[in-house]
């Protein structure tokens, strides 16, 4: 038995500090990131791979704002081709992801499609099914809860050797060492999270995980050394948060919660009548409001399980929350602003022109937990 006696820090556990800079307005800050390896261009935020955001509603809304978009596993290859298609042929679509002349095809290497280790045959041939009746150049996303297992591994092989030209993620991991270890097994990026969602349960059902700052700046120090990059996976409870995580050697930030709220995500709408701190002047009772939620669970939850698979796992137990409500947002397109505007402005705090620069400018206050 091990203690590693180093203290784990989340992204409740530090602020940015604000430095000198010659940047007048957040308008300067360049929040595009340029991986030129790969020939990819973006705002480096995606949705999660969920069912709830991980749709071709929400991805058409973040294509068309330069960020990336993954596509949920269960999707057909044939609703998969058709969504690609109309994105690529119909001039409304079209004209919203084209990029300073990148070629459409290239630009749509920021829809990333999911596949899983379950039926690994059947998620092989649905790629090629989809490579073959497309010329997008999409880009793929193995994605499992534990990436520490053995097979995984073999499968980023089997993925490298077929599909030599596309990008490929896979995960999800909290070290640095394994991190490498995916890299240098064909994948480009490696996603990195192991328990940190607000809708999941790993840390309370198993008690693995890691505080996801630490596991951040460990993973991102890896995979740079060894030419990949890192997709922070989940934590983000807030924008400053992606801030934290981007300062802290991010590549790329994923988040299912900060998107579910919005309009276009695949997930319930109810109405809650809420009480409110002020008091009727007439009655002299609480004010209630109506607020809107919308519905959120966990892709490890038994109720994931059951619409999914049709059945609930006989060897494990449920590692997701089965009902959550979160605040409804209004159209993605606000919230997708509201994320773009606040990373712009932690440029301009921390004197970063460009968004590749946060983690060479940023440095941390180690604080008490933020309220």
């Amino acid at each position: 038995m091990i203690i590693h006696n180093d203290i784990q820090l989340d992204f409740d556990d530090v602020l940015i500090a604000p430095q000198t800079t010659t940047i007048n307005h957040r308008g300067e800050v360049d929040i595009i990131r340029h991986f030129k390896s790969l020939n990819l261009r973006c705002v480096p935020i995606m949705s999660s791979n969920m069912t709830q955001t991980g749709t071709f509603n929400i991805a058409k809304e973040l294509l068309k704002n330069k960020m990336c978009a993954t596509l949920h596993k269960f999707y057909t290859a044939n609703q998969t081709v058709d969504f690609i298609n109309d994105i690529m042929t119909n001039p409304d679509n079209s004209a919203a992801i084209e990029d300073d002349g990148v070629d459409n095809c290239v630009a749509m290497k920021r829809l990333f499609i999911t596949v899983g280790k379950r039926n690994w045959d059947q998620e092989l041939q649905k790629l090629d099914d989809i490579a073959t009746k497309t010329k997008a150049g999409f880009s793929i996303l193995l994605d499992v809860p534990n990436a520490y297992i053995p097979e995984i591994t073999d499968c980023v092989k089997v993925l490298r050797e077929k599909y030599p030209d596309k990008i490929i993620a896979v995960g999800n991991v909290c070290s640095g060492d394994e991190t490498q270890k995916l890299i240098l097994a064909g994948a480009n990026f490696v996603k990195q999270g192991i328990g940190p969602s607000l809708i999941c349960m790993t840390r309370n059902q198993t008690g693995c995980g890691r505080p996801q700052l630490s596991a951040t700046i460990d993973c991102a120090n890896a995979a740079h050394q060894v030419g990949g990059y890192v997709i922070v996976d989940g934590g983000f409870k807030q924008n400053g948060d992606f801030c934290k995580a981007f300062v802290a050697g991010a590549d790329f930030c994923m988040s299912g919660s900060m998107f579910v709220g919005c309009e276009e995500s695949d997930s319930q709408k109810v109405a809650k009548y809420i009480q409110t701190d002020e008091i009727d002047v007439d009655t002299g009772k609480p004010i209630v409001e109506q607020k809107y939620f919308k519905e959120y669970y966990g892709m490890s939850s038994f109720r994931a399980q059951q619409e999914n698979y049709g059945e609930t796992t006989k060897t494990g137990t449920s590692e997701g929350v089965e009902k959550k409500y979160v605040p409804f947002t209004g159209p993605i397109s606000d919230t997708i602003n509201d994320i773009c505007g606040a990373l712009r402005s932690c440029g301009s705090y921390i004197g970063a022109r460009n968004i590749k620069n946060f983690s060479r400018q940023g440095m941390f206050y180690k604080v008490n937990r933020i309220k």
